[in-house]
């Protein structure tokens, strides 16, 4: 009988915490190629057109992660506070060229006074339930405006 070398020379455990160490590049239905990283208990994944692409950004995301940081590079990995992520979507839309007009200004000013100090892990939904429970319960003054019939007859 033909004996056959172990798969892994490791025990099957360090195979198995070790599996996950490396990206791994699927090519999808449409030609394009998805990674997927999972290294120290950080996951992430990204979508490219070129395998190449996929290849350096898997690189660079792996040793992002070695060197303790977040996988990716976005603005949103740096957010500490609520307020910080209502800033970051302020200035999102300004520079796709749409920045808030006057009702959607007043409610992420609203949401930044009040929530801004919070730290992003600890908001829940049950948080901004609650908060929008207290908005609701709060009078606020309401424009005066005339009744039909006073204004025809001005």
């Amino acid at each position: 009988m033909q004996e056959y070398a172990p798969i892994c020379p490791f025990s099957t455990t360090h195979c198995m915490l070790n599996a996950h160490d490396m990206a791994t590049i699927s090519k999808l239905p449409f030609g394009g190629y998805r990674v997927q990283i999972r290294r120290k208990g950080r996951y992430a994944r990204k979508t490219f057109h070129r395998r190449d692409d996929a290849h350096k950004w898997a690189r660079k995301a792996e040793t992002r992660v070695d060197q303790g940081l977040s996988p990716n590079k976005s603005s949103a990995a740096r957010l500490a506070t609520f307020g910080d992520l209502v800033a970051l979507r302020i200035d999102d839309m300004c520079a796709v060229g749409k920045p808030p007009r006057r009702s959607k200004a007043a409610t992420l000013a609203t949401l930044k006074n009040d929530l801004g100090s919070e730290r992003i892990g600890h908001i829940d939904p049950a948080t901004l339930i609650d908060h929008g429970r207290k908005r609701a319960k709060k009078k606020f003054p309401v424009p005066y405006r005339l009744a039909p019939e006073q204004a025809s007859s001005r």
